[in-house]
C-alpha cells in the first residue's frame, strides 16, 4: 500500500507537492512514477528566488521535459498518449508564471514534439 509523503503542508516543499500533486510515494509525477526528492523541490525554489509559487511553474517545466522524452504508444484502438501529458504540464508551467512571475525555463531548456497523423513532426 502507497503511503502519502511526510512533508509540513505547510511548509514550502510541502505547499509545491500539493499543487504539483506529488503527495504519494511511489505514485510521483515523473513518468517511472519517481517523486521529485525534497532536495530538488528545494533547489527550484531557491532558484525562483525563494518563491513556491514561481517553484511550481519551475517543477511543471521539468515534468513537461521528462514527460517530452517518452514516446506515444499506439497498439490497435489502445494510444498512450505521453506528449498530451508533456503539454498538459508545459500549460500548467506557463499558467504559474503568468500568474506569479519568473522567467519561463529559467532552469529547464525543452520543446515538444509530436507526431501529427498525416506523418510531419511539429514543435509545440
Amino acid at each position: 500500500m502507497t503511503e502519502p509523503i511526510a512533508t509540513d503542508p505547510t511548509g514550502d516543499i510541502g505547499r509545491v507537492r500539493l499543487r504539483i500533486g506529488d503527495t504519494i510515494e511511489g505514485k510521483g509525477v515523473f513518468p517511472d512514477n519517481r517523486n521529485f526528492l525534497d532536495a530538488e523541490i528545494t533547489a527550484l525554489i531557491v532558484d525562483e528566488d525563494n518563491s513556491w509559487q514561481r517553484a511550481c511553474a519551475a517543477a511543471f517545466e521539468v515534468l513537461a521535459a521528462s514527460w517530452a522524452d517518452v514516446p506515444d504508444i499506439k497498439i490497435g484502438p489502445r494510444t498512450e498518449s505521453s506528449s498530451k501529458v508533456a503539454l498538459r504540464y508545459q500549460s500548467l508551467a506557463m499558467r504559474f508564471r503568468t500568474q506569479y512571475g519568473g522567467v519561463a525555463g529559467a532552469g529547464t531548456a525543452f520543446s515538444v514534439a509530436f507526431k501529427r497523423d498525416d506523418g510531419y513532426v511539429t514543435d509545440a
